[in-house]
């Protein structure tokens, strides 16, 4: 019986790389069932479990106790034949296990930005001591190779997966009415960009996107930005549409429920994200499992979600008539429900939960 220790930060919350940690949870408790495999799980933060990824008995939730965290995660990782960890900022709790348990088997996560820059020297040493990293793209590999070519023999890309949870079907009426509830009428042209607008991370491109629409001079273009924002940010994007005369034509959502999030996938023409700064880019896939085509940077890990994807199109984020040009062909190109189907089909056959699972058991298992 092969015993696998999964320890995580915040599992249980929204963003790329809470989803991720669900992600696993749900294809480790797959295997478990199908292999003899002891899983079991220990997050630092949580304070609840979502049960539709892991049964509660096999997950212990410190509710933000780094003292007990320690204590179980050290305890319970040199008693297992394999420990995973999705984040660099665990590196002393494994480090410490393999120091006392030598045999057992140490795999970490890489994502994006946490592992592109100056790395402590614990996280530098786990990279080293680990008997596997797990690059989310080729873009991180790539930067981790250029960085650390001594661990060239056990760095591995494992792309990321959609949500195992859920069912990616499209309801033509409800993208209807969601429309006429969002004040987007059958002249519009729909643009939606998703992720947290934060003034030390503006690396997704949406400023970019504003100054493309403001080239193209369609006033029936609307350009609606999902997600959490702060008020530094919000106060710099106000400034950049009133230099362009666009305050009536882009609309900072702000949060919104998962519910409502896939009625936008449904609803807009376009997803456009020209960022510099993604490991993999979840939204990519989420949107177009949800029949929405996407146009992405070709200078980050985004690359990973969308070139095997047609219907979607990378671009320069640096260059705005490249990017305005991509946005005006997509957008005349009529995309009806059968389009969606059709691009939501090969988006869950290239990043499906049995996808996830088969490569987590291949590389790890």
């Amino acid at each position: 019986m092969t015993r696998v220790l999964f320890l995580g930060l915040k599992i249980f919350s929204v963003g790329g790389i809470e989803q991720v940690c669900k992600n696993w949870l749900y294809a480790l408790s797959s295997l478990a069932q199908k292999k003899e495999i002891q899983f079991h799980c220990i997050s630092m933060y949580d304070d609840n479990v979502d049960e539709r990824y892991i049964d509660k008995s096999n997950i212990e939730v410190c509710n933000s106790n780094r003292w007990e965290f320690g204590i179980k995660a050290i305890w319970k990782a040199v008693r297992s034949d394999i420990v995973i960890i999705p984040h660099l900022n665990l590196s002393l709790f494994v480090l410490v296990a393999k120091l006392i348990s030598p045999r057992t088997k140490i795999y970490v996560q890489v994502h994006g930005i946490e592992a592109w820059g100056a790395l402590s020297g614990l996280q530098e040493r786990l990279l080293r001591q680990a008997d596997g990293v797990l690059a989310v793209s080729q873009y991180t590999k790539d930067i981790l190779l250029n960085k650390y070519p001594e661990i060239q023999e056990k760095l591995m890309v494992l792309p990321n997966s959609l949500d195992p949870i859920k069912q990616y079907t499209i309801d033509a009426q409800a993208t209807e009415s969601f429309r006429e509830k969002i004040g987007i009428t059958k002249k519009h042209k729909l643009i939606i960009t998703v992720g947290r607008l934060h003034h030390e991370e503006a690396y997704k491109g949406y400023d970019k996107t504003i100054e493309a629409i403001h080239a193209l001079n369609d006033d029936t273009i609307r350009f609606h930005i999902i997600g959490k924002y702060d008020t530094i940010e919000k106060q710099r994007l106000f400034e950049i549409l009133v230099k362009y005369d666009l305050v009536g034509n882009v609309k900072l959502v702000g949060y919104t429920s998962d519910e409502d999030l896939e009625l936008y996938y449904h609803s807009a023409d376009l997803f456009v994200m020209p960022s510099k700064g993604e490991g993999f880019g979840l939204v990519f896939i989420d949107a177009m499992a949800n029949g929405l085509r996407v146009i992405g940077g070709n200078a980050d890990g985004s690359v990973d979600a969308i070139r095997k994807i047609d219907e979607s199109a990378l671009v320069n984020p640096d260059d705005i008539n490249e990017l305005s040009l991509l946005i005006k062909n997509k957008l005349d190109h009529q995309w009806d429900f059968n389009n969606k189907l059709v691009l939501s089909d090969k988006c869950k056959s290239l990043f499906s939960k049995e996808i996830f699972e088969k490569n987590i058991e291949s590389i790890i298992l």
